[in-house]
């Protein structure tokens, strides 16, 4: 990279004295005003604190001699129109951790020091293609300036960093009614499940109880960010829970269970009610075996319905 000097006349200063304005090239051109009578080492400073460029990382030249860091700027004859030439050495990558609470997971991203906050999240879209736009990265509760630096921000390997969702102003979704029925209303990210059934409720003009997203049953206290509902997802009202009865050789027993829900799903209820395992247990519904990945509904499982479990 290049840098042009441009001087700063101040005739009733020594000329020693002269204040200069230095512009260093890296990727774009920065202006730096520093003393002539400074050392290169303040000049290697400056540019750290305007770029995040560590000094170790810096070497500078002028005319092919590469500039030491105790000598002063004036002693290489650095004047208005003089030109540096810069070098960047690569630094060791580190590898980020970024956790995404909204998909309750972390991911792994190699960087560099020099990475500005834009390219580490370039990085990341490459790897999770998440675009930028729809997130901000946090760190110690401050959200991160997308045009510095990792080393002027103080960012290492040591650290997590937070990626939340940038809430939109309003998103437009569909919704499936308990008729087949297919209606069209608006959400806003930060909505919660208990917002948007109330808001479902009077498009509908029914109470909604239950509500569906992507074979999820969705709970009332998280936010529709935290689901990853999008523009153009489809919601779907489910009907309430409905018991039926699990029987066992001398023992019934009563469950509430969806029955758009899987096998599985009332295999795991029958091991929080009944302390058996889900790995031994064989349902069976007149005179069918049911399989954990298939919907009780698909069955014929209907209210008062008895499963026997053996």
């Amino acid at each position: 990279m290049e840098a042009s000097c441009g001087m700063i006349s101040n005739p009733t200063a020594k000329q020693e004295e002269e204040e200069i304005n230095i512009s260093l090239r890296i990727t774009e051109t920065v202006s730096v005003k520093i003393n002539k009578s400074e050392t290169v080492g303040r000049l290697k400073t400056l540019l750290r604190q305007k770029e995040g460029i560590q000094e170790c990382l810096q070497h500078l030249f002028l005319d092919g001699i590469c500039l030491e860091n105790d000598k002063r700027l004036v002693d290489y004859g650095i004047h208005g129109n003089s030109t540096l030439n810069a070098y960047v050495e690569n630094s060791v990558p580190l590898t980020l951790s970024v956790n995404i609470p909204s998909a309750k997971r972390t991911v792994m991203v190699d960087v560099r020091a020099q990475d500005t906050i834009t390219t580490v999240k370039a990085y990341i879209e490459a790897k999770e293609n998440i675009p930028p736009n729809q997130y901000t990265l946090f760190h110690d509760g401050k959200a991160l300036e997308e045009d510095k630096t990792l080393a002027f921000l103080e960012i290492n390997s040591t650290l997590l960093l937070h990626m939340i969702c940038n809430p939109k102003e309003t998103l437009k979704v569909s919704v499936k009614t308990l008729t087949g029925e297919i209606v069209e209303t608006q959400l806003r990210m930060l909505y919660t499940i208990l917002d948007v059934k109330g808001v479902v409720e009077s498009k509908v003009g029914y109470p909604v109880k239950v509500l569906g997203y992507r074979g999820k049953l969705l709970e009332d206290s998280e936010t529709v960010s935290y689901y990853n509902i999008e523009d153009g997802s489809i919601l779907e009202i489910l009907p309430r829970a409905t018991q039926i009865i699990i029987k066992r050789i001398g023992e019934s027993t009563c469950f509430e269970v969806f029955l758009w829900g899987s096998v599985k799903n009332l295999k795991e209820a029958i091991f929080e009610k009944l302390g058996v395992p889900v790995n031994v247990q064989k349902l069976k519904f007149e005179g069918n075996i049911l399989y954990d990945s298939k919907e009780l509904a698909s069955y014929g499982v209907r209210k008062d319905s008895t499963i026997h479990l053996f």
